[in-house]
């Protein structure tokens, strides 16, 4: 009898202690690894990788990727975007591009952004949300951008179909990445 019904209760109020410690400290980690790159001082561009630090199963743990940038004469770090990934990778210095001293583009996954002013604004570019392709595929990411001279790259999307179908798709863009059209269009 004693067990029928202090069990039961002892497991539900472990579990909402918990949950409740899971909501009052998330999983969020320290940040282990930055990459940092700039034009003489006037932008400056970086991305943290903070590890997920999960209580009971930190192997298991993915990883944000928090890309910023710090415009001339400024000592704050302006967040421009985070990706997350379930499985943590090292920060590749080739996700960070600073052109001259008024652009620079970032990318991971499948988000990439641009600014041409020193890193007042920047333009976001989400495969997911910009290609609508939440729906169809299991993965998507940019696998490569070849940047050339006065705004002109090419970038190659691989997108992984549900039924298992790869598919390389290429783009192009002549204002750093602002926009993107697909190649032969």
């Amino acid at each position: 009898m004693f067990l029928k019904r202090i069990l039961p209760i002892t497991i539900i109020l472990l579990a909402v202690f918990f949950g409740f410690h899971r909501f009052q400290n998330p999983c969020g980690g320290t940040v282990d690894s930055t990459y940092q790159n700039g034009w003489q001082g006037a932008l400056q561009v970086k991305v943290e990788r903070k590890p997920e630090a999960c209580g009971f199963a930190p192997a298991l743990a993915g990883a944000e990727y928090i890309f910023s940038s710090k415009q001339e004469n400024s000592e704050n770090w302006q967040e421009i975007m985070t990706v997350r990934l379930d499985e943590p990778i090292d920060i590749s210095s080739e996700s960070v591009h600073v052109f001259n001293e008024t652009s620079a583009a970032v990318f991971m996954k499948h988000k990439y952004a641009v600014t041409t002013n020193k890193g007042k604004t920047w333009t976001i570019w989400d495969i997911d949300k910009d290609l609508g392709l939440e729906t169809y595929t299991k993965h998507r990411s940019i696998s490569r951008i070849n940047f050339g001279e006065d705004g002109f790259a090419t970038m190659s999307i691989v997108v992984v179909t549900n039924n298992g179908r790869k598919v390389d798709a290429p783009f192009w863009t002549n204002n750093f990445g602002k926009t993107w059209e697909v190649l032969g269009k």
